[in-house]
This record gives C-alpha cells, structure tokens and sequence, in this order.
C-alpha cells in the first residue's frame, strides 16, 4: 500500500524531474510500509541510504538544470535545497543511534518536505523550463 499517490498535481512540467520526484516518493512509500509492518531497524537503513543516494542526484541535476537556463529563482531555490541537505545529515546522525523513533521522524520530515518542495517549489520552474525548451 502506498500512502502517498502521485498525482498530475505534482507534475512540473518537465518530464525528467517529474520521473525523478515520482521516485523519490517511491522511497518514501518503502519506508512508510516498512515502519507501518514495524520491520527491525535493518530494514530501514538500505531504503534512507537509497534515497539519500537518489535524493543527492536529483537535485544536483535539478540545480544544474535551473542554472544552466537562469531560472530567476536559482538562488532562493538552492537555499532550500542547501537547508534539506543541512536537515537530512542532522536527521542521518540521529539515525546512527538505530533508534525507530527517528526512522519515523526521518519518514515524517521526508515526506512533508518532499510534497511540500515539488508543489510549492518545484512546480514555479515548470512553465519556465517549458517555455524553453526544456522536456
């Protein structure tokens, strides 16, 4: 079962960065479902290092993507992108300790920055990219 659905919603606009964030919220599912079946804490770590892995991909690309076309919002937009990272390693040192609780405030931190971030952040470049040419 997956708990979050992607939706045309999310959708930016640009096919590459939509394929990326529906699989970012793919990893968030897997470890909604592993915390949910209360799976032992090993379970946990190979699903946060995939998508740290995958996560840190994404928006190197997302950055290069915005800056190579002067997307007016660059800056501001890798602010953010600086304080997920930021929030991400403190969440990851906590993690460290396998404690479950901090899985499931890893999974709640995830999951709200993640839709958060493509709806309100991401889907502002999507009309931009567009109109250049971006597909």
């Amino acid at each position: 079962m997956n708990i979050i659905k992607w939706r045309t919603s999310y959708d930016t606009g640009v096919p590459s960065m939509d394929e990326q964030h529906q699989q970012l919220i793919d990893f968030i599912n897997s470890l909604f479902r592993v915390l949910r079946k209360k799976e032992s804490t090993e379970t946990i770590g190979p699903i946060l290092d995939d998508m740290a892995t995958y996560a840190a991909k994404h928006l190197r690309e997302e950055e290069a993507l915005l800056q190579k076309h002067d997307f007016p919002g660059y800056e501001e937009h890798l602010t953010l992108h600086k304080d997920y990272r930021e929030k991400v390693a403190a969440l990851t040192r906590d993690w460290k300790k396998q404690d479950k609780m901090t899985a499931r405030r890893i999974y709640a931190f995830l999951r709200e920055w993640w839709l958060e971030h493509i709806v309100e952040n991401d889907k502002k470049y999507g009309s931009f990219l567009t109109e250049k040419g971006v597909k």
